[in-house]
């Protein structure tokens, strides 16, 4: 990544993470109580909402059938504690919301205009919230002006161009980040002081701007430190998966490197029930997920040593059981083990087998693929180039993922560029391919040597490259 979008990307960062407003009033001994008066109301659905990770994602807490009508009141009450965090009133059908901060015992009033919530807001609870709802309405002009940045940035054509934009982005997310300071200073034992410090981050040194390596190391070394471990209330924020996405995608990409990072951000959250839930929950569907060498190495590591071993106390035993049940079928197919074998036919309906591929090439890449799946119309053909943009010896062998042996047929008769692959399917429905190789989505690709070891897998076209460069530097390793 290049300065320019490096800087573009952290300045759109930071004022995702800031669209938040708050009040902090308290007036009952658990829960909360939030009146709200809305004028020229448009929706009759509206719903209190919690923010859980990341901007966009919400929870749904409770909801609302109220009319339509110029002034219209309404009231969300609760009488059990909560942990707090950010919450939102949203309407359902209108694009019409409204944020804050929810701590528990909290009796706020909230009151704003339909189509304006941000401008027209106030809240009665205290003066901090007032001052909360002033650095809300302090960041409404900062959209517009983004958007103009980012369309200076489009039509740039020289470097001195982007560079302009590159300060002017620069100077904008200083101004926001020094109206945040001024809040902690002002408010140190609040909520909002504890969210904005989440916010913070180190300058980076200008000599490692332009290093790649020293600035990844840099983001990573610092992108928890000014976080507080200690407040369950920062789960229901929108911030923490973009920090957890950029913690890992930062560390070195071997199994044993990412579980010990894993490993160091849940001690430091294991006396927060909410962070660490949030936190060992995202990492496991991460990994599950995860279309990177190690992910499946890493997604058991997840199952057997944190829910197996009760780490987990919120999953219920079908959970554990189904999860259980996922590992043991992985196992057979995890790098370093040698790929399965499966009795299959090629499209001419005679016998044939993976071994008898794989042994006359330093590499076979193996995808179970649908015909009828769109991921796979558009992660095929780049896949296929990929491959032949390395210029190795390296035979692709396509199979037909979940029986759709017709469309199979015509795709394959069709497409030009399946012409030098193999492909088989299993005509007898005999072979087990699914269980043996973990096919419960398309495409799954995996990558085996001469020998029939596993030495990638669930890779795309984007990281091919990647991918093969760690397997010559671990080559090169094993010859010293």
């Amino acid at each position: 990544m290049n300065k320019a979008s490096c800087l573009l990307k952290v300045s759109l960062l930071i004022i995702c993470f800031i669209v938040t407003q708050s009040t902090f009033g308290l007036g009952k001994t658990n829960g909360y109580k939030i009146e709200v008066h809305v004028s020229n109301c448009q929706d009759t659905t509206v719903q209190l909402c919690n923010y859980y990770g990341k901007a966009g994602m919400v929870n749904i807490v409770s909801t609302k059938t109220i009319k339509k009508s110029n002034d219209v009141t309404f009231t969300f009450e609760n009488d059990t504690a909560i942990v707090g965090g950010i919450y939102l009133i949203m309407f359902k059908n209108k694009r019409s919301q409204f944020e804050f901060i929810l701590n528990n015992g909290a009796h706020l009033q909230l009151n704003y205009n339909f189509d304006k919530p941000v401008e027209t807001a106030s809240i009665i609870g205290s003066e901090e919230s007032k001052q909360y709802l002033a650095y809300f309405q302090f960041l409404t002009p900062f959209n517009d002006r983004h958007m103009l940045i980012q369309k200076e940035m489009a039509l740039a054509k020289t470097a001195k161009d982007s560079s302009v934009c590159n300060d002017k982005v620069k100077a904008l997310s200083d101004e926001i980040r020094q109206y945040r300071k001024m809040c902690i200073k002002k408010f140190p034992s609040t909520f909002m002081a504890t969210y904005f410090t989440a916010l913070e981050f180190t300058d980076m040194p200008k000599k490692i701007e332009n290093n790649n390596e020293q600035r990844d190391e840099f983001i990573k070394k610092h992108i928890w430190e000014f976080y507080d471990f200690t407040d369950d209330r920062l789960a229901f924020t929108p911030i923490n998966e973009g920090k957890l996405e950029t913690y890992l995608s930062l560390t070195t990409p071997v199994a044993d490197s990412i579980k010990l990072a894993m490993d160091l951000l849940l001690k430091k959250m294991e006396k927060s029930k909410e962070l660490y839930k949030f936190t060992l929950d995202w990492m496991l569907r991460a990994q599950e997920n995860a279309k990177v060498l190690f992910a499946d190495d890493c997604f058991i590591y997840l199952v057997e040593n944190y829910y197996l071993k009760g780490k987990a106390t919120w999953v219920t035993d079908s959970f554990l059981t189904s999860y259980k049940a996922k590992i043991s079928n992985l196992a057979t197919n995890v790098i370093g083990v040698k790929a399965p074998e499966i009795n299959i036919f090629d499209i001419k309906d005679q016998a044939s087998s993976l071994q008898s591929i794989y042994t006359k090439h330093d590499y076979t890449a193996i995808i179970f693929w649908s015909p009828t799946c769109s991921h796979c119309k558009e992660e095929i053909p780049k896949l296929d180039s990929a491959f032949a943009s390395l210029h190795r010896d390296i035979v692709i062998v396509g199979i037909d993922a979940f029986r759709e042996t017709e469309e199979w047929r015509k795709l394959v008769n069709e497409s030009h560029y399946l012409n030098t692959w193999f492909h088989l399917y299993d005509a007898k429905q005999t072979s087990d391919y699914r269980k043996k190789y973990a096919v419960y989505s398309s495409p799954i690709v995996y990558l085996v040597d001469r020998n029939g070891i596993i030495v990638g897998k669930r890779f795309t076209h984007s990281n091919l490259n990647t991918l093969f460069d760690f397997l010559d530097k671990e080559k090169n390793k094993n010859k010293k």
